[in-house]
């Protein structure tokens, strides 16, 4: 995006590739979590749910990455 020319049409074509590339890579996230869920409903009789404290996570550089690609909040 960096090296195109804001308002043509590479610039178009290319911001619409992105996008479709950030809607499937969340709409695998919401499959995957939903199929977990569903898994964890149908098959375990006790779920136990640890209260985080997310917002200190999320300040860890070395845990944000990775915490928010779970999706610990929709969980």
């Amino acid at each position: 995006m960096a090296k195109k020319i804001k308002g043509s049409s590479g610039y178009r074509r290319l911001n619409s590739r992105i996008a479709r590339l950030h809607k499937r890579i969340a709409d695998m996230r919401a499959n995957t979590l939903h199929q977990l869920t569903n898994y964890l409903s149908s098959h375990v009789a006790e779920v136990v749910i640890e209260d985080l404290n997310v917002k200190g996570m999320m300040a860890n550089h070395k845990l944000a990455r990775h915490f928010a690609d779970i999706g610990a909040f929709e969980f």
